[in-house]
């Protein structure tokens, strides 16, 4: 990867002359997955402090770990390799930034309400398939590993590029202002690219406007010659093109004005834009797919990808585990898994997939967090959403969902358990039936899924 003296001088930190040499394998935060010539940083956290286990990264092969400065090392690590730093995660992400330049691929950031992961997943499915026709393998694009979105994730993700890697497509995720404009400055993408902005975290952030303002943070970082990518047809799109306005755009819509159109026919997607047309069957169920699939195409147009490859790449891709990942029971139901998250606007996705099913819809729901304020009335309309789609029965589970059974009415019933739930509705399956399940993550929905299958 480097040696540690670039690393030390990349922070611009003394470091011993004798230790110049020593070659750096990876940069890891997770002393548990420490492997011999590691460098591991020791991060604080309000659950952990990443100081405690410098001993046992060091003695598992670590050759130096990095450190704040406010740190006293216990007496046994007064000879380790110790380099004392400010603030560890602000160093992992200067870390990460002059790393990125100097590897210099071609990075594409993405960041939405709903669906990033899934879109990450599409972009590089597609930038493998334009690595191969532009006569790369197809290990020259790195892509974030399952949602490693944040201000820990993000730099890790940069500091994975190889000389190999040509391309890397980078999911950021918030949780507060700031935080996006931040990794977006880490990156220093060639290509922004914005899929939507739905009620995620609506209730850390207030308003649905206050979302999209830090959605947009994701221009903060573009490179002078980078591409802004959003879509016209929200509410919020004006406030997108405000701060997409100092870079060049390319907008995108479904059914409205923009740079590149879609429209859904049947099972197909078709999108036109700059003279060209393509229709891409997908493998994956939901009207909101056939979004993220266009969220994708703008964004691979802005990138020079070739209508051919985008389709090869769209029609390659088989999904992401716990996103509407649909299997048979042994009873003869069909159980989709929904649960890797939720938030309001992803649960409506789901509704709409389960009530195109023939036969018996039933729903699991488990609570959504981040809602604040508005988590009452959000659950409620969860509940009425999905007796007006045709649901059938709304089994839930958590603190908030009885929200959801009120609105609901007959046939929705609250348990306190996940094991009662899997109790009752187990008896239930047969070939007519089909079961979606879905919550937030903290709620650890896939427990259902597994409790059905067995």
């Amino acid at each position: 990867m480097m040696s540690l003296g670039q690393l030390a001088h990349f922070l611009r930190l003394p470091l011993d002359s004798s230790l110049d040499s020593l070659e750096v394998n990876r940069i890891s935060t997770d002393s548990r997955r420490i492997e011999k010539g590691d460098v591991f940083i020791a991060l604080e956290g309000e659950q952990f402090n990443g100081h405690d286990y410098v001993s046992q990264a060091l003695h598992k092969g670590a050759v130096c770990a990095l450190v704040n400065e406010h740190w006293v090392p216990p007496a046994d690590l007064s000879s380790a390799c110790l380099l004392k730093v400010q603030d560890t995660l602000i160093s992992l992400g200067q870390l990460a930034h002059v790393w990125r330049k100097k590897i210099n691929p071609f990075v594409i950031a993405l960041t939405g309400s709903n669906g990033k992961t899934t879109v990450k997943e599409m972009m590089a499915s597609i930038m493998r398939a334009h690595a191969l026709q532009i006569g790369y393998e197809d290990n020259a694009v790195l892509a974030t590993e399952g949602n490693l979105n944040n201000a820990i994730g993000v730099p890790l993700t940069l500091l994975a590029l190889r000389s190999h890697h040509r391309f890397a497509v980078v999911e950021m995720g918030m949780n507060h202002t700031g935080e996006i404009a931040y990794l977006s400055k880490i990156a220093q993408p060639d290509i922004a690219l914005i899929n939507t902005v739905q009620r995620a975290h609506i209730g850390l952030l207030g308003s649905i406007e206050a979302i999209a303002q830090a959605k947009s943070e994701i221009f903060v970082g573009l490179d002078k010659e980078g591409v802004a990518v959003y879509p016209t047809d929200l509410s919020t799109s004006s406030i997108l093109a405000q701060a997409a306005n100092p870079y060049r755009q390319l907008t995108f819509a479904m059914g409205a004005a923009a740079d590149i159109t879609g429209a859904i026919k049947g099972e197909d997607l078709t999108v036109s834009g700059f003279g060209e047309t393509l229709s891409v069957r997908l493998h994956i169920p939901g009207r909101h797919n056939r979004d993220n699939a266009l969220a994708v195409t703008a964004a691979c147009f802005a990138a020079g990808v070739r209508a051919s490859e985008i389709i090869h790449g769209l029609e390659s891709f088989s999904g992401v585990p716990g996103r509407l990942q649909a299997q048979f029971s042994a009873l003869g139901a069909l159980v989709i898994d929904d649960t890797y998250n939720a938030n309001p606007d992803s649960v409506y996705a789901a509704i709409n997939v389960l009530s195109e099913r023939e036969g018996r819809k039933i729903l699991v729901l488990g609570d959504l967090g981040e809602l604040g304020q508005f988590a009452q009335e959000l659950h409620q309309e969860i509940g009425l959403r999905a007796k007006e789609s045709g649901i059938d029965n709304l089994y839930v589970v958590g603190q908030l969902t009885h929200y959801s059974v009120a609105s609901f009415g007959v046939n929705a019933h609250h348990y306190e358990s996940v094991e009662e739930i899997i109790a009752v509705l187990k008896p239930q399956l047969n070939s007519e039936t089909t079961v979606l399940v879905k919550g937030s993550r903290f709620m650890q929905m896939e427990r259902v899924v597994k409790g059905l299958m067995q």
